[in-house]
């Protein structure tokens, strides 16, 4: 006898049901996990708290588990890339004033690269599990983790670049602190490109000896042209240097004083 076809089909929906509700708040806990992450990361940039990173690192790792869960759980291909499309433009509602009126090209940009890698990882995730005859959660998670964690160091890198050069917003403490460490890795580099410069004195100093690199330069290109200048053309000649330099600088790092020492500490 064949079992009531009114009662098999009434328990296929119920379990329709419960697995949409199941399915959408992964989705909705994935975007929340996403938005959490930006968020305390863009605090971090702009306030400067420890507390911040910290909330922003927690809240990127559990996105990485959840994603890797969506994969597992949303057997449509094209169900899941909507779901994590969604999880990657939701961070957007923190600057809406940046996409409109005026468009942040690199916000775009980065937006757009962390939609792409998330996406991809997690399609790849989901064709790995196709093309799989058995379940292997860590074989997935290893393909899909690199991708994910990508995505957000690169749209982090970013929102650092905006917040110092296009919108000022950076805490101060932390850009100097951000400074001091690239001139500390940047000064054998330096070392090598300006001989004899020394990274513990002024903004002034290093611009000094910069320009006279470049006078040399110009000396070589000059030939007797340069000796043939007098003491005051040979010193306007410097100065120039200097401030040509000087406004090179500003052009990367903002306005400086010329007797604003370095930020190495």
């Amino acid at each position: 006898m064949n079992p009531n076809p009114v009662i098999i089909s009434q328990s296929k929906e119920v379990e329709g049901d419960r697995n949409l509700v199941k399915l959408g708040a992964i989705a909705v806990l994935s975007i929340a996990l996403s938005f959490a992450a930006v968020y305390s990361l863009n605090r971090f940039f702009t306030i400067g708290s420890y507390a911040d990173a910290v909330r922003g690192l927690l809240a990127a790792g559990a996105f990485v588990v959840v994603a890797i869960l969506e994969v597992f759980f949303i057997k449509s291909v094209g169900l899941l890339r909507g779901a994590v499309a969604l999880t990657a433009l939701a961070p957007l509602a923190l600057f809406t004033d940046k996409l409109y009126p005026t468009l942040s090209y690199p916000l775009l940009g980065g937006a757009v690269a962390f939609l792409l890698l998330t996406v991809g990882a997690a399609g790849d995730g989901a064709r790995r599990l196709t093309n799989s005859m058995r379940i292997r959660f860590f074989e997935v998670a290893r393909s899909v983790t690199p991708r994910l964690v990508t995505a957000f160091i690169f749209f982090a890198v970013v929102l650092l670049y905006l917040h110092y050069v296009e919108w000022g917003h950076l805490n101060e403490a932390l850009g100097q602190r951000l400074v001091a460490g690239a001139v500390r890795s940047a000064t054998p580099v330096v070392a090598i490109w300006v001989p004899g410069v020394e990274l513990d004195g002024s903004v002034g100093d290093l611009l000094n000896a910069i320009a006279d690199v470049e006078l040399k330069k110009a000396q070589a290109s000059l030939r007797g042209d340069y000796e043939a200048l007098s003491k005051p053309a040979q010193t306007r000649l410097l100065a120039e240097l200097r401030e040509r330099t000087r406004q090179s600088l500003e052009k990367l790092v903002g306005p400086t004083k010329l007797d604003e020492p370095l930020p190495i500490a």
